[in-house]
């Protein structure tokens, strides 16, 4: 899967290169490389276990790079080269997960719980292009991607007692009496349970403006995973997906 990686990669980065000498050749008024950076809202859904299931969004940021190559008045091919932050987290009553417990006892504790799964992104997306005014264009695009895992951990945090139900009414005892509230506080790596590679599909609607000779951007974008991010499904069956917010700031070459 690595090797597939690296060969994907370095079509893909061919292409960005192609595409760009072929733009200086053709359309060099047209073309632009610039930078974004903005905050992402990412999603961590589906799950067919009590632990991958329940995430909601969390926190996090989204930059990076990217080559435009305008074709015409109205339409482009834009490549571009993000890292993302990804994941969701868990606030409360869930189920505790841990070699220690026997198979056959389930417990649940109240703490906070937090995947982060980061990915480096290359999306080749159509960029369709409207002038509002001399100086104000609207675009909408979208195009595929495909992910790169850059990190990927669980971080709890919390204390709470130990319950056998997931009400929190029966606490785990010992010798009669209840086990004391356990601190909940750890990061786990969990980047060798997860898939190297992610592919989806993204698009995003956006304004950009011209400001102090080069081109400023607004850009609302929303992508979703299609790959089971989970090299085990017996670990579950998550698909990761954001919504990001980013403000890009470009020149013409």
């Amino acid at each position: 899967m690595k090797k597939i990686t690296n060969i994907f990669s370095i079509v893909i980065l061919l292409g960005i290169i192609a595409l760009v000498s072929e733009g200086n050749n053709l359309y060099a008024q047209a073309n632009l490389i610039g930078l974004r950076a903005g905050l992402s809202v990412p999603n961590l859904s589906g799950g067919n276990t009590p632990q991958s299931q329940g995430y909601t969004s969390r926190s996090g940021m989204g930059y990076g790079l990217f080559f435009t190559d305008k074709f015409t008045d109205n339409f482009a091919i834009q490549a571009e080269l993000t890292y993302v932050n990804e994941g969701g987290v868990k606030v409360g009553m869930q189920q505790i997960t841990d070699p220690a417990v026997p198979a056959n006892l389930t417990l649940y504790a109240n703490f906070k719980n937090e995947a982060i799964i980061n990915y480096v992104e290359i999306p080749i997306l159509a960029k369709y292009c409207i002038s509002l005014s001399d100086n104000l264009q609207f675009y909408v695009d979208a195009g595929p991607y495909m992910g790169i895992l850059a990190e990927a951990k669980t971080q709890t945090s919390g204390t709470s007692n130990i319950y056998l139900d997931e009400q929190g009414k029966v606490p785990l005892t010992v010798n009669g009496e209840p086990l004391p509230a356990q601190n909940f506080n750890n990061t786990q790596d969990i980047q060798p349970n997860i898939k190297n590679t992610n592919f989806g599909i993204m698009g995003s609607i956006g304004f950009s403006t011209r400001f102090l000779s080069n081109i400023l951007s607004l850009d609302a974008r929303g992508a979703y995973g299609l790959t089971k991010i989970q090299k085990d499904p017996a670990n579950g069956e998550n698909n990761v997906g954001y919504f990001l917010i980013t403000l890009g700031y470009a020149i013409e070459i």
